[in-house]
């Protein structure tokens, strides 16, 4: 049987037959390792630092504190329930922004006499948007269904105002995203580039591409949940973004996992994912936020709808390791 001996400054450790067993405790716990001794460690064990404890690999990021400090839960996809509806939103008649009445649960169209950017960043902050805002007024001759309120900027927050007075306007808030170049149509499917599709990124766990995703802001991700079913530790993922070609060049890590439901049903219910980048992407033309929709928008049958990514052409046919593919489907109501 193999045996290898790792010097801990401070600790010898002794790895036999898979089982790392340490012996001596001295005070200082500077690492020394050779690249090969730290690779086959790193590949079965985790280090829980404060201690200086190794525990099986699969161990982190179980739901159990296994390291003394709990080191091996905090960098892990994280579970966030769904919580109350966020107090903006934008209607999809023509981008107008509404506002939530917390205390009654009702929707109001938003006016301000003298809308400024200060009221247009905070809506956008509260929807999740960080780009800096257009906004411009509107006639109100055709709003019906929702009364009119003044909003005012409350620690941050849009609030609106009970008042009689009627205002002359409504604002509504563009948003700078779903703007690519259209590559010609392939009937059946084809190669695709990447300036025709943006927003499209790969996941990658450790160095495999697992995922495709859009980019919604220039820190943010979605994704679907089930990606991170088996692989919840943040080390292991990275996102490439700006090129049809598949490589593992200029990555960036992630930082943040969200998911919102632990026992989504795939493909059906909460099979949904945010993954925040540990620096921004840099806006090109061929890295760009694709448009979320309308809260209140519905998809005509017939639709086109187009499915891009890395992966499988066909049944069990050929996987598309390298460019990225594109085709159309149709959708039945």
């Amino acid at each position: 049987m193999q045996k290898l001996g790792v010097k801990l400054q401070g600790t010898f450790a002794l790895l036999w037959g898979g089982v790392l067993r340490t012996v001596g405790i001295l005070p200082s716990w500077t690492l020394s390792l050779s690249p090969l001794v730290k690779a086959t460690l790193e590949h079965y064990y985790f280090l829980c630092g404060k201690t200086i404890k190794f525990i099986p690999l699969q161990q982190q990021c179980n739901g159990q504190e296994d390291c003394s400090w709990g080191e091996d839960e905090e960098n892990c996809v994280q579970l966030v329930p769904e919580g109350p509806p966020v107090g903006v939103r934008i209607s999809t008649d023509r981008a107008t922004l509404q506002v939530l009445n917390k205390e009654t649960g009702a929707w109001f169209w938003a006016c301000h006499d003298n809308f400024h950017m200060a009221l247009a960043k905070a809506a956008c902050k509260q929807m999740g948007y960080s780009s800096v805002p257009t906004f411009s007024a509107v006639d109100l001759a055709d709003t019906q269904g929702l009364p009119l309120r003044e909003v005012t900027l409350n620690n941050g927050v849009l609030q609106g105002q009970d008042s009689a007075k009627m205002l002359i306007y409504l604002l509504s808030l563009d948003a700078a995203c779903g703007e690519s170049v259209k590559s010609p149509r392939v009937v059946g499917g084809g190669q695709a580039r990447i300036y025709a599709w943006p927003w499209q990124v790969s996941l990658q766990h450790k160095t495999q591409h697992l995922c495709g995703g859009s980019i919604i802001d220039p820190r943010w991700i979605l994704t679907a949940a089930h990606c991170f079913r088996n692989n919840q530790a943040l080390q292991n993922w990275r996102v490439k973004a700006g090129s049809e070609i598949f490589s593992t060049f200029n990555t960036i890590p992630v930082e943040k996992i969200f998911i919102i439901d632990s026992n989504y049903m795939f493909p059906k219910d909460n099979d949904i994912a945010l993954v925040k980048l540990t620096s921004p992407l840099s806006i090109s033309d061929t890295i760009k936020p694709i448009c979320l929709p309308f809260f209140d928008e519905e998809l005509p049958s017939n639709a086109p709808l187009w499915v891009t990514g890395w992966g499988y052409t066909q049944q069990d046919g050929e996987f598309s390791r390298l460019v990225l593919y594109r085709t159309e489907l149709k959708t039945a109501l």
